[in-house]
This record gives structure tokens, sequence and C-alpha cells, in this order.
């Protein structure tokens, strides 16, 4: 090719990221603007109108809470199955040193609890959701003691 559509070329290369660029502005960034009326944070649940669309929430809910604990409680096995393998071998101090400083930046700390974080937030939205479906559909009578 000669120096002419190299030139041309380059030019319709950086249209081209310029337009992706304003296509990603327009629809990811422009409505997140403090002062957009039409994106307003809004409660899922409010549009619900059955119990029964609660009770599927409260399932789908109950299903990934399950997922999230058996998900750390295989990560913290596979850790300490991990530490005894490293701390059971035969090799040099120094090796096995570098073997758990390898597996403790692999399960961090911060990993089992960003892991616990994510449990204890499904469960708050979980009690969330519970309240809110109290609010439409319960009665006296649904309420705890002698009320009823």
């Amino acid at each position: 090719m000669n120096k002419s559509w190299d030139t041309i070329l380059q030019v319709l290369f950086v249209l081209g990221l310029l337009m992706v660029g304003g296509l990603f502005y327009l629809t990811r960034l422009a409505p997140l603007q403090a002062n957009d009326q039409n994106h307003q944070v809004v409660d899922p649940y409010a549009e619900f109108t059955s119990a029964f669309q609660y009770e599927q929430e409260e399932q789908r809910l109950n299903t990934q809470i399950k997922v999230l604990k058996a998900d750390y409680a295989s990560n913290l096995e596979v850790y300490l199955q991990e530490k005894m393998r490293i701390n059971s071998s035969v090799s040099s101090e120094l090796e096995k040193r570098e073997k758990l400083t390898v597996l403790e930046s692999l399960y961090s700390q911060e990993f089992f609890q960003h892991k616990l974080d994510l449990i204890d937030e499904q469960q708050k939205e979980l009690a969330h959701l519970l309240d809110q479906k109290c609010l439409k559909f319960c009665t006296y009578l649904d309420l705890p003691g002698d009320l009823g």
C-alpha cells in the first residue's frame, strides 16, 4: 500500500474509536448523571403485585445464598487442604515458606471476608424482600404472639 492509504486508514480508525467512545458515553455514562430524573434508584420489589412473585424472588435469593455459602466452604476447604499438603511435604523450609506465601496471597483474609460480605449482602436483601412482602400481604393473624 502507498502512504496515502495508510493515512486514510489511520484517520478512519481514529474516527471509529471516537464514534465507539461517543456511543459508550451516550448509552452508559450520560444516564448515570446525578440530575437525571429518569434513572432514579427505585425499590426493585415495588413492582411486584402478587405473593407468588415475592416467593419466587425469595427462592432465588435463598438459592443464591446457598451457592455463595458452598463457594465459601469450597474455597476454605481447598485452602486448608493445600496448607496441610505444603506443611506435610518433605521439601526445604524455604520452599515451604514460598509456597505458603503464594497460598496466603491467593486465599487472603480479604478474599474470605469478601465472600462473607457477599453472603451478608444477600441475606440483607432477603430480609428486605420479606419486609416488603409482609407490608403488602401480611394480616394481623400472621403476627407472632397472642394477638391472633
